[in-house]
């Protein structure tokens, strides 16, 4: 229609000599409200000459002298629906908020209707009826229906009631019902929420005691120690057998630490404590047997040996750490505190406790070198240590250099890209600090000297 759809227009086409073609523009008037396509005609005539309406001389019109135009809509009115299907709200949550979204589409202002039904849940009795319209403004795309429930303090099991939409004038205002045009609704009480509750609590508390370590007797650690087990489900295999047979002798030993159960668990800590330093005190030991046998120094003896068998526990607990966690600090800060606790802890509390010793005791300290110490000190010669530390340090940076190098070049600090060169450039740190230190203390390297005996 003229003035609504289009602009009327009306004029003269002027043909110039030569020109065989002209436009003739028509202004559309673009709106966001959906129509049918539309059309509208556009006429040619002669114009008429003189007050007597002569046409002018040698004008003819051709066949067609008469054009439709078809105005085709592009207003897209879009699709409404439910968020989703079903709903699920407490009883004492008052009242409950349903979704409805407008997608593919959102010209024009629509308004479109809802009204509940009943289910197992009555209007006026459990949930205040609604019926109303929602108006969506040109470009609103989302509006949120509220409902009244009522509450009671009768026991009920879940109720359900639900919530329909309805489009006036669709499809032919170009308005599309989408997936969920009825939501259902189910209310489901107080009571019936706690006892889901508590049925899901049993459910992780027997799966808590299933993956805990506490244990409530002696009869059950020993059980625990001298039986064989698979993992969880599984029947033990090959490697669950061998690893069995060489530490059944240790698992039954530790198998006489006091139940975790017992005073919160202190008891355990502190007797596993005393087992640790007397296993440590063995481990030492033997070490140095060792070393004495084969003919290496103390020195060697510490930085390989005993330092082995320190460490590769931590080796499997960052492995285990790295497999079971999203990022690599975990498999990292095990790393890092370890070494803390082997140089801060192992280190300066040892040195503390034999301090006070010589100090309370007024024992007096002679050094290798027949130094005598005043009364009541404490000391031992560095060594070589000194070298190894800075040794050490030296390549501890290369390492971490290693390790910023992966974060900023491949995203990865553990895995990833170049994992197995990277890995054996890390192990190979390892091999020259143990080469390195062996030959400055076999001599080999800096000021030669005779080697101490090793079983001195």
């Amino acid at each position: 229609m003229s003035g609504e759809d289009y602009v009327h227009t009306r004029g003269i086409v002027e043909f110039k000599k030569g020109e065989v073609e002209k436009q003739i523009e028509i202004l559309l008037i673009d709106d966001t409200e959906y129509e049918p396509d539309e059309n509208f005609f556009v006429t040619l005539r002669l114009p008429k000459e003189g007050k007597k309406g002569k046409k002018a001389d040698d004008v003819e019109l051709g066949g067609i002298c008469v054009a439709q135009v078809t105005i085709l809509n592009d207003d897209k009115p879009g699709t409404f629906s439910f968020d989703k299907g079903a709903y699920s709200v407490k009883e004492s949550n008052k009242h409950v908020e349903i979704t409805v979204k407008r997608t593919e589409g959102s010209d024009g202002d629509i308004a479109i209707k809802y009204r509940t039904t009943d289910g197992s849940a009555v209007a006026g009795s459990d949930y205040e009826p609604a019926m109303g319209e929602l108006l969506f403004k040109n470009m609103e795309t989302e509006k949120k229906i509220k409902i009244a429930l009522i509450e009671d303090d009768a026991y009920e099991k879940s109720e359900t009631f639900n919530v329909v939409l309805e489009l006036p004038g669709s499809p032919d205002n170009g308005v599309i019902p989408g997936e969920f045009m009825e939501a259902m609704i189910t209310i489901v009480g107080d009571e019936e929420y706690q006892k889901i509750i508590d049925q899901v609590a049993e459910l992780m508390q027997e799966e808590f005691d299933k993956l805990s370590l506490e244990s409530d007797s002696w009869g059950a650690q020993f059980d625990e120690a001298m039986n064989l087990r698979g993992e969880e489900g599984e029947t033990p295999g090959l490697s669950d057998h061998i690893m069995h047979i060489l530490t059944f002798g240790w698992k039954v030993l530790f198998a006489t630490v006091p139940p975790t159960s017992w005073y919160g668990g202190w008891l355990a800590f502190g007797v596993a404590l005393v087992y640790i330093g007397i296993l440590t005190a063995f481990i030492a030991d033997t070490a140095s047997i060792f070393g004495c046998l084969l003919g290496l120094p103390a020195t060697v003896t510490a930085i390989t040996f005993v330092a082995l068998g320190t460490s590769l526990p931590d080796t499997f607990a960052s492995q285990t750490a790295a497999i079971n966690e999203k990022y690599a600090d975990a498999a990292i800060g095990n790393v890092t505190g370890s070494n803390s606790v082997n140089v801060f802890l192992g280190l300066g509390l040892p040195w503390l406790i034999v301090t006070l010793a010589h100090s309370a005791m007024g024992h007096s300290q002679k050094l290798v070198d027949g130094t005598q110490l005043k009364e009541g000190a404490y000391g031992l010669e560095a060594g070589d240590l000194g070298f190894s530390v800075v040794l050490f340090c030296i390549l501890a940076c290369i390492c971490i250099a290693g390790i910023y190098v992966r974060r900023y070049a491949f995203k990865a600090e553990l895995g990833g890209p170049m994992k197995t060169g990277f890995g054996l450039f890390f192990l190979s740190l390892w091999f020259v600090y143990i080469i390195v230190s062996i030959m400055k203390t076999a001599g080999l390297i800096g000021d030669t000297k005779e080697l101490p005996d090793p079983c001195a």
